[in-house]
């Protein structure tokens, strides 16, 4: 067969694999993944996470320490609730209401080796090679066997809990204020924090040394060696003042990651301070009260709540862009177009556009539940405000929660009208969008669409050469057409087969496979 343009048709399986890289107008949501021990007995609830230099992680748990290994869980068990975990030199301490002790190995066997018995510990620390864990009236530093001081409050005084920056240790009291540790006494700080709020946590990045700071407020604080802490300017920090911040870690230099008690997990730039990504319950966070947070070795959140544990991956070049309403079928193909991002699925095409209407900030929500169900099993449930969830009658009713919200997902899927039945290609010719489906081919503009082929089809492609699109169809032909009259130019009518999958080589072949 001769044409203008040498083409060469060819019979051979093809084993193709495709990288899709959209430049997506709107980024999507950090990849995530759910966690959560199967014997049902264990509670799920944690307030603190570490992880050793093996990759162990090691949860608090109120029937005493979670290890995990990315497979197998095992519960390490302690005389009582543990409250706050700390890792010294590979070692595991934690503190409790049984007082204050560490893991130890034992053959295979792990198990609790107490230190101190008294008081409940609910805050520790590490700092140089010790560790310092507080209870209401005593600080106590030990050492990798013994404690080895003990520092009581002042009376009228007891201790809140305790940060640390730069090895220096830092008290929160009840009556004297935030205190700082020097030479084993307890003096006012040398440090200037921020005037007239309460520093609820600090975050230490290991490489660059980095030091971030909580408030009560909802501010964030960063401090490098040597200067004083200065406050980032959070683009989201109404949402965090309303939605009372409670801890925060750092991702990498770039990136910190900001857990709330209302409204899930903030992902926020160091540097501009502006979100970078916002996961919650309606972008996939099973529960939006954080309970703890932690970074892993390689740069993943994992966030503690009521259903498990979620690791979130902001790093991994992989979005998610389900969570946004609208979608209806299953995804085939993604593809954008001048900032326009479209979906085709099972039942049609979709773009995803800009929402502009946004909600109070207090909106009552209406959520139908079957009271029968087990709440623990259930990912994405939300928490009621009163504690007779699990005691009223059985059957299905109407309940009212209320949560903070300061801006909408921003985002929904609208259908692409003329367009029916699966689409399963999405290609960009000269800056339009081309579907094609078992509706046909379309022209697609905005949320409109003109139709090409009114008939099903299994693939098509565009020629840069011949600058013709050309159409396998169920037929088993193959049309040409002209852009953008689309009027058909019978290229290729002599070819009669079933043709799945067409492509161009560098030297202008082209190839029907």
């Amino acid at each position: 067969m001769l044409l203008s343009k040498m083409i060469r048709i060819s019979s051979f399986v093809v084993l193709l694999v495709c990288f899709l890289k959209p430049s997506f107008g709107q980024t999507g949501n950090s990849f995530l993944a759910h966690y959560a021990p199967s014997d049902e007995r264990i509670d799920y609830r944690s307030m603190g996470m570490v992880q050793d230099e093996r990759g162990l992680i090691y949860y608090t748990n109120r029937r005493g320490v979670l290890e995990f290994d990315g497979k197998n869980w095992q519960l390490i068990t302690t005389p009582g609730a543990v409250y706050t975990i700390a890792l010294l030199h590979n070692e595991v301490y934690v503190g409790g209401i049984f007082g204050f002790g560490k893991l130890t190995q034992t053959g295979n066997l792990r198990t609790y080796q107490s230190l101190h018995t008294g008081a409940p510990i609910f805050s520790s620390v590490v700092a140089g090679d010790k560790v310092y864990a507080c209870s209401e009236n005593s600080l106590f530093i030990a050492s990798s066997e013994k404690i080895e001081i003990e520092i009581k409050a002042e009376h009228a005084s007891s201790f809140g809990g305790l940060f640390e920056i730069y090895d220096t240790i830092f008290l929160k009291t009840t009556s004297q204020g935030l205190l700082q540790l020097k030479e084993g006494k307890l003096v006012k700080p040398e440090v200037a924090f921020p005037a007239h709020t309460e520093i609820i946590f600090s975050a230490s990045h290991l490489k660059s040394g980095a030091v971030m700071l909580g408030t009560q407020k909802g501010q964030i604080y960063l401090m490098k060696t040597g200067s004083s802490p200065a406050e980032l300017k959070v683009e989201d920090s109404v949402y965090l003042r309303q939605n009372n911040l409670v801890n925060g870690v750092w991702v990498n230099e770039k990136l910190l990651a900001l857990g709330t008690l209302l409204g899930g997990v903030i992902l926020v730039n160091a540097t501009t301070g502006s979100t970078e990504d916002h996961i919650d319950f309606t972008t996939g966070l099973p529960d939006n009260d954080v309970f703890a947070l932690m970074t892993d070795r390689n740069e993943g959140v994992w966030v503690a709540h009521e259903y498990g544990f979620t690791r979130i991956a902001p790093s991994l070049p992989f979005r998610s862009f389900n969570h946004y309403p609208g979608l209806s079928g299953n995804l085939l193909c993604i593809q954008t177009v001048q900032n326009r991002n479209y979906v085709g699925t099972t039942l049609g095409l979709f773009q995803l556009t800009k929402e502009v209407v946004r909600p109070k900030t207090n909106t009552s929500i209406q959520v139908f539940q079957n009271k029968q169900q087990d709440r623990r099993g259930l990912f994405g449930f939300l928490k009621r405000k009163d504690k007779q969830a699990d005691t009223e009658p059985s059957g299905k009713g109407v309940l009212n929660y209320e949560t903070k919200i300061i801006k909408s997902l921003g985002y929904s899927y609208q259908k692409v009208e003329g367009i029916t039945g699966k689409v399963m290609h999405l290609i960009e010719v000269n800056g339009k969008l081309i579907a094609a489906g078992l509706g046909g081919v379309f022209e697609v503009n905005g949320l409109n669409a003109k139709s090409i082929v009114s008939q099903p089809v299994r693939t098509i492609f565009f020629s840069v050469s011949l600058q013709q699109l050309l159409v396998g169809t169920y037929r088993d032909e193959v049309k040409t057409f002209v852009p953008f009259t689309w009027q058909e130019s019978h290229l290729l009518d002599t070819v009669t087969d079933h043709i799945s999958y067409a492509f161009e080589d560098n030297l202008q072949n082209i190839w029907l496979c």
